[in-house]
């Protein structure tokens, strides 16, 4: 899609926010980079939030992170030519603690193979860790912290 609509040898600069819902407190977001370089350099960009590289597993937003694949951002370097600018990282919104998180994951996943006709309470619980979608506040919040996200980003890409 993007190689049909998007020329990318007139590309100078690009970011792109890969936006995760789960780990970590509610209230609090995490930018979490796949390159080490690449989080150094954040911290100039994104002074005032927490910023890990994902191969920092002391940090409990980005346990797991260090042995999954499928990122966003490895996805979309391959097609980018040297030239361009880019800056790709993920935000974490959290929402309850981490082993709430694998709880539910391990306990709908335990239902959905074992019991599937019975499992829509535990998928519920599953959605309910991801989505806090009762907290008006939250929603409130993830809005207002992923704008300005965006903005920073939308600075560094456009300040040449």
């Amino acid at each position: 899609f993007l190689t049909e609509h998007l020329d990318v040898s007139k590309l100078e600069h690009i970011g792109l926010i890969d936006v995760h819902t789960g780990l970590g407190a509610p209230g609090v977001d995490t930018l979490i980079f796949i390159e080490s370089e690449d989080a150094k350099l954040a911290r100039g960009v994104f002074p005032d939030i927490n910023i890990v590289d994902s191969k920092n597993a002391t940090d409990d937003t980005s346990k797991g992170y260090d042995g999954a694949g499928g990122f966003l951002c490895h996805g979309i370097s391959w097609f980018l030519p040297s030239h361009v600018k880019a800056m790709c990282l993920a935000q974490e919104f959290g929402t309850v603690p981490t082993f709430a998180v694998f709880r539910s994951l391990i306990m709908e996943n335990a239902m959905f193979h074992s019991a599937p006709t019975r499992r829509l309470p535990y998928a519920e619980k599953l959605r309910d860790v991801f989505y806090l979608h009762k907290s008006v506040q939250w929603k409130a919040d993830i809005i207002q912290r992923g704008v300005r996200v965006f903005n920073q980003l939308k600075a560094f890409c456009t300040s040449g």
